[in-house]
């Protein structure tokens, strides 16, 4: 955006946003759930990552917001004026930015877990392969590893990644033609 991009592509980590049936079974479930440490440590990284890219789509659909306003409200020439109010330069003025995200429609946390549980990671002899094989045995009652996500290179869960994208992809093609039009 600092270099004049009026267009973001965003490929988001955390799946769509649950809907009001899956968050009370989320609730359900937490109740008699006692998360290991492993399990904390995977909802921190989500915390400190993903986080951060929704305080920055906000914080852009907010100007993009004032922007629209500003325009409506003082005419064409709003972003040229706040801009050279703000700095004393009219080379960026502020205009709005066209933000496509596209988010994955699975939890990438539920995949790795499903990758581990079923395969074990057998062929795997290191420290890591041991220590996921471990977490995922303690953690029965909480189908998923967001730890796992971010550090599961297991060529089964890669592809499943893969096709993932392809599929979320082709599910936003309109939206994709329009934004690269």
């Amino acid at each position: 955006m600092h270099l004049g991009a009026d267009r973001l592509l965003v490929i988001g980590l955390r799946h769509a946003e649950p809907t009001e049936n899956v968050l009370a079974a989320l609730r359900s479930r937490a109740k008699v759930v006692y998360p290991n440490a492993v399990f904390m440590l995977g909802k921190m990284l989500n915390a400190l990552m993903l986080d951060k890219l929704e305080a920055d789509l906000s914080r852009i659909n907010r100007t993009n917001e004032m922007v629209e306003a500003g325009i409506k409200m003082y005419g064409d020439d709003f972003p040229d004026r706040i801009a050279e109010g703000m700095s004393g330069r009219r080379d960026r003025p502020y205009v709005p930015v066209r933000v496509l995200l596209i988010r994955p429609s699975q939890d990438l946390g539920e995949l790795a877990y499903d990758v581990i549980r079923r395969g074990k990671l057998k062929r795997y002899k290191g420290i890591m392969a041991y220590w996921l094989r471990r977490v995922i045995g303690a953690t029965e009652e909480v189908p998923e590893s967001d730890l796992a996500s971010y550090v599961l290179f297991d060529p089964e869960y890669v592809s499943q990644l893969i096709d993932l994208g392809f599929n979320d992809a082709a599910a936003h093609h309109a939206e994709l033609a329009e934004l690269f039009a």
